[in-house]
């Protein structure tokens, strides 16, 4: 019965979810084929949960059958609260995949004169085991 299971994961394709930028939510870009994952810009839907939906059930997908190896492309230009706790959300199923013994990288990116979207990328990153790399951006 084991190897039923491996087969149906080996066969497991998962197709790109990308969802477009707007004034309140940033552009999405979900890829197991590239092993990168990327939210860039503004995060203040009006509704966060009716927002997350279909990215937490892509993702939910992606650990069934996970990559060796992934990125997380972290570039905000504005978080409510709201938003970040479902950021951390987020981070914590890749928690549960760097746990489970997958190489899990987070980038966190912020503007060279945003010291608070740093500073949020930095206590993120301490309350999880996940290696975060900073990067500058002008």
């Amino acid at each position: 019965m084991e190897s039923n299971k491996n087969i149906s994961q080996q066969n497991y394709s998962l197709k790109p979810l990308v969802l477009e930028a707007t004034d309140k939510t940033p552009f999405v870009r979900l890829d197991k084929d590239t092993h990168n994952f990327e939210f860039r810009g503004n995060m203040y839907p009006e509704d966060i949960r009716e927002f997350f939906r279909p990215i937490l059930n892509w993702i939910d997908l992606y650990i069934k059958n996970p990559s060796q190896k992934t990125y997380v492309d972290l570039q905000f230009e504005y978080l409510n609260s709201s938003s970040e706790k479902m950021v951390f959300y987020l981070i914590e199923k890749f928690q549960d995949l760097f746990d489970a013994g997958y190489e899990v990288i987070m980038r966190w990116y912020y503007e060279t004169d945003d010291e608070e979207m740093y500073e949020e990328g930095l206590e993120i990153s301490e309350k999880v085991d996940i290696p975060f790399e900073f990067y500058e951006v002008e």
